[in-house]
């Protein structure tokens, strides 16, 4: 559901655009600058009605706060009934065992067991980043001018259109993800992004080749000049359908259910940082990638996707339908996925007694 929400952002911002682009005049781009503060407005009012978890109250010892939050979110505001007052114990129980037990440091997410989470957490949103997407979200209309496109309207109508098939092709994910399963949802959308890149890089290369832009190549795929065009940008979507119901979910779903409670909020502080810090590089060098490759940079991203897919098969195990216990159990179980991912389809039964000491058989 945050991806989606991201990606209606996105749709919404590229259509604002593409109504702006119809203005003329320094409007046509302070407009659209302008209208970010409103939502930037309604989220500093609004923030200061947002309670606090029952969970950060009670560590902070907040415990009759803890109850009303948990009235108005279990009992429609009634705080006494027993429901409540027995899922604050557990918490309180929790906590209290977490401090007398486990440490909750950055450190520790360096330590085992935990430092093959944290791997995992922040290479999935390193390479969520390096799949390239901002490059075709961000500067998609360096593309299609490449491709022909001249006006602004029809170059906004395009990425305008790019923001919808990234709202729609997140609702798969967001109805079958855990039916699914995270493996074969990365596995499937990264080698579909693999073939539509290569496909967008043969395209890109052919047109240029018959338009004269790059002479030194030569046509490849032999259309006319526009149906190269309204092929590369078919392509151009299809690249971030796939994205939009594997790595853009699964890349921020997977980060925050693997680590145990108490390191939680900690180990999503790192694995987001890497997320942002991936994204400025991204950002800062895909115009002059663009600008010097044309074409080439689609052939590198195919190449980057391909290591991706050799990473998730060998080191993401399936984490779907786990709770944290068992989530605790798979990443005691062997580095390489395809050993581990069995786990994830073991009976629950079978994991409770697992996790009390008996012995994993095959």
């Amino acid at each position: 559901l945050q991806q989606w929400a991201i990606t209606w952002g996105i749709f919404i911002a590229f259509g604002i655009d593409y109504g702006c682009s119809f203005i003329s005049g320094p409007k046509q781009f302070r407009l659209p600058l302008g209208l970010q503060i409103v939502p930037s407005i309604i989220l500093l009012f609004t923030m200061s009605f947002m309670p606090y978890s029952p969970r950060w109250l009670v560590a902070h010892d907040h415990i009759s706060d803890a109850r009303q939050v948990l009235g108005r979110l279990r009992a429609q505001g009634h705080a006494g009934v027993p429901e409540v007052a027995e899922e604050l114990r557990l918490i309180h129980q929790t906590i209290v065992h977490e401090r007398e037990t486990k440490k909750s440091t950055y450190m520790e997410l360096l330590r085992f067991p935990n430092r093959r989470r944290t791997l995992l957490g922040c290479g999935m949103q390193f390479m969520q980043q390096f799949t390239g997407i901002n490059t075709l979200m961000l500067y998609a209309p360096t593309i299609f001018r490449y491709m022909g496109m001249g006006s602004v309207q029809s170059i906004a109508l395009c990425q305008a259109i790019n923001g919808l098939v990234n709202v729609s092709a997140t609702v798969p994910a967001i109805l079958w993800i855990d039916r699914w399963g995270r493996r074969p949802t990365l596995l499937v959308g990264t080698i579909l992004i693999i073939v539509f890149y290569l496909v967008l890089a043969l395209l890109m290369r052919s047109y240029m080749a018959l338009t004269g832009e790059d002479e030194g190549d030569a046509v490849i795929i032999n259309m006319s000049a526009r149906s190269l065009a309204l092929a590369s940008i078919c392509m151009v979507y299809l690249v971030v359908a796939s994205f939009a119901f594997s790595w853009g979910p699964c890349g921020w779903l997977i980060p925050s259910e693997i680590f145990p409670t108490h390191l939680r909020a900690k180990a999503n502080s790192v694995t987001t940082g890497t997320n942002w810090i991936s994204n400025f590089v991204v950002t800062l060098t895909s115009p002059l990638l663009l600008d010097v490759g044309h074409w080439r940079l689609f052939i590198a991203l195919s190449g980057i996707m391909g290591a991706n897919l050799v990473i998730i098969y060998l080191f993401l195990p399936e984490t779907k339908n786990l709770t944290l216990e068992e989530m605790d159990i798979l990443f005691m179980d062997s580095a390489w996925a395809f050993k581990s991912s069995p786990l994830s389809f073991l009976s629950s039964k079978k994991l409770r007694r697992l996790s009390a000491g008996t012995a994993l058989t095959t």
